[in-house]
């Protein structure tokens, strides 16, 4: 079974979360739809749940802002949705859509076998010392993040965009790590929206493990800023 997944943290993101599962479902009847939520984001409409197939119901504990809960959600997802019994997940941010015509089964059959992907602008090697593109964000100091995290002179460090997430079960040591940067106080990052952000922790994640996007670059959904 491949499950497809989002995040509510807040009734606007609800709204954008129900009408991603319906453009998925609207493509792919059968398709498994889950989400993870607050009881705030559904309190206007909780009837609405009735279109998920899973559901996961969080709270607020340690943070005040809906953003940094969903980075730091988005950092522990493996733990939270695994246990629905999944093969393979996808996670798509709420602000996203299906077009008609378009399935997500398209996206499993093609990462059928991969641990872990995601959206990648570009890579660092720090053996050649060069990436593709200087218009974007690691978060950190990437020499720095190489000594505080012990990262091999033989990787690389992505430029990861979380707004789309492929793994499997197989992933877990990436997110484990990712969790480890999380919760990490004394590691220097640059903030996004008053919030360490979660792009911060995969990237770190990705280039100790050594368990990096499959392709440079790679943007399987569309935004307006990147694509054009």
């Amino acid at each position: 079974m491949n499950i497809v997944f989002t995040i509510a943290t807040n009734p606007e993101f609800f709204d954008m979360a129900l009408n991603l599962c319906l453009s998925i479902k609207a493509n792919s009847p059968n398709q498994k739809v889950g989400l993870i939520y607050t009881e705030s984001a559904i309190s206007k409409y909780p009837s609405l749940m009735k279109f998920f197939d899973f559901a996961h119901c969080t709270d607020w504990s340690g943070f005040t802002k809906p953003n940094e809960l969903a980075y730091y959600l988005k950092v522990t997802m493996f733990d939270i949705v695994v246990p629905w019994g999944g093969e393979n997940y996808i996670f798509m941010d709420a602000d996203t859509i299906m077009i008609p015509g378009r399935k997500v089964d398209e996206w499993f059959q093609k990462h059928e076998g991969l641990p872990f992907t995601c959206y990648c602008n570009d890579m660092y090697s720090y053996k050649l010392k060069k990436r593709k593109r200087k218009d974007y964000h690691f978060w950190c100091d990437i020499e720095e993040a190489k000594e505080y995290w012990n990262i091999r002179e033989q990787a690389c460090i992505p430029q990861t965009n979380t707004s789309f997430i492929y793994f499997n079960k197989a992933s877990k040591a990436l997110f484990e790590k990712a969790h480890e940067v999380w919760k990490d106080k004394f590691f220097p990052y640059q903030s996004y929206k008053g919030a360490k952000p979660d792009e911060l922790c995969f990237n770190i994640a990705c280039a100790v493990t050594e368990m990096l996007p499959h392709q440079n670059t790679y943007r399987p959904i569309f935004f307006q800023f990147a694509s054009s």
